[in-house]
Order: structure tokens, then C-alpha cells, then sequence
């Protein structure tokens, strides 16, 4: 996979999930069943981040190797194991919000409201 793809996207999750777990602590930090899991997002975030440039600095040291380093295989699976992790406390994060945060209904407007009767 190229490098600028990644990147990219990896520039557009981060950004959607720091404005999420901003927004959460922010408006709803009062509830310990949204902040638990915004918290271990912004710490899961992070690692992702972290274990990305290390799994990319591991392939450029041993880019010339015959055979994939155990370097380059550790921090690989730690940056995709830590990423499936990021989406199940997404998933997470989700379902707690959907659980706890009251959602104003929609009125439904039948033909005998609109006719004003």
C-alpha cells in the first residue's frame, strides 16, 4: 500500500474521532458510560498513531532485508490489532450513546394534523 493514502486517511479518521471524543467529553462528560469509552479512544488514537510511524520507520530500517524482521511483523500486527481495537471502542461508543443520550422524536404529521382537524 502506498504511503499517501494511508496517510490521508489516517489524517481524516483522527480528525473525526478527536472532534467525537472532544464533543462527548464536552457535552456529555457526565455520563462515566460515554466518557470510559471516549477516553480509551483518544489513548487508543494515540497508540494507532504512535505504532503507525514506528511500523513505518521498522520497514524503512529494514527495508533491504530478504525476508520480512520480526521488527517489521511485531509493529505491524500491533498497528492492525490496535486499529481493530479503535473500531470495537467505536462500536462501543456507539452503542452507549445511542443507550444514554435522550433523542428529541421527530413529530409525525398525519393527514389530520395537516388538515387541521
Amino acid at each position: 500500500m502506498k504511503l499517501a493514502p494511508h496517510l490521508f486517511g489516517a489524517v481524516v479518521v483522527t480528525t473525526v474521532l478527536v472532534w467525537t471524543v472532544m464533543r462527548t467529553l464536552t457535552e456529555f462528560s457526565q455520563h462515566k458510560e460515554l466518557r470510559r469509552p471516549a477516553v480509551l479512544l483518544l489513548w487508543l488514537v494515540t497508540l494507532q498513531l504512535s505504532l503507525g510511524f514506528i511500523s513505518w520507520m521498522m520497514r524503512i530500517s529494514y527495508a533491504s532485508a530478504p525476508q520480512p524482521m520480526f521488527p517489521v511483523v511485531w509493529s505491524t500486527v500491533a498497528h492492525v490489532v490496535n486499529g481493530a481495537l479503535v473500531l470495537a471502542t467505536c462500536l462501543v461508543l456507539a452503542i452507549q450513546t445511542q443507550r444514554h443520550v435522550a433523542v428529541h422524536p421527530l413529530t409525525v404529521l398525519t393527514p389530520a394534523k395537516v388538515a387541521g382537524a
